[in-house]
């Protein structure tokens, strides 16, 4: 991950959620994409931000904080074995990425990658890890 995206996860977790709520986050990456989320540890699949970067283009759960076009997290779902997560525009009325992530637990290794979707850009297969 570059710098630069360490530097926007830091401030994307840091800016997004409340100091009392127990948080973690996981980066995605693929050739030209960086996907950061900023995740809620709660009995329920709670994103607390994103930040999503494809080339030169961004988008973002707090463009305020971390510039990019405005997203929302439109739903989420997880289990022990899957993270789904829509984001729409700014006002709810079209999907703009779509997150499917699958999680495999090893034991002493966790492996966690599946796809990213932009309607009308491009899909990609991403990694992650988490951060």
């Amino acid at each position: 991950m570059r710098p630069k995206h360490l530097i926007l996860a830091a401030l994307i977790t840091g800016g997004l959620v409340a100091p009392a709520q127990a948080t973690g986050g996981l980066s995605c990456t693929a050739e030209g994409v960086s996907l950061n989320l900023t995740l809620g540890r709660t009995v329920i699949a709670s994103v607390a931000g994103a930040y999503l970067t494809i080339g030169e283009e961004s988008w973002s759960t707090a463009p305020d904080v971390v510039k990019g076009t405005p997203i929302v997290v439109g739903q989420a779902f997880s289990d022990e074995k899957q993270l789904l997560v829509d984001f729409t525009d700014d006002i709810v009325n079209e999907i703009v990425a779509r997150l499917r992530l699958s999680i495999a637990d090893g034991g002493e290794t966790q492996v966690i990658g599946g796809t990213l979707e932009m309607p009308g850009r491009g899909a990609w297969v991403v990694a992650c890890e988490e951060s």
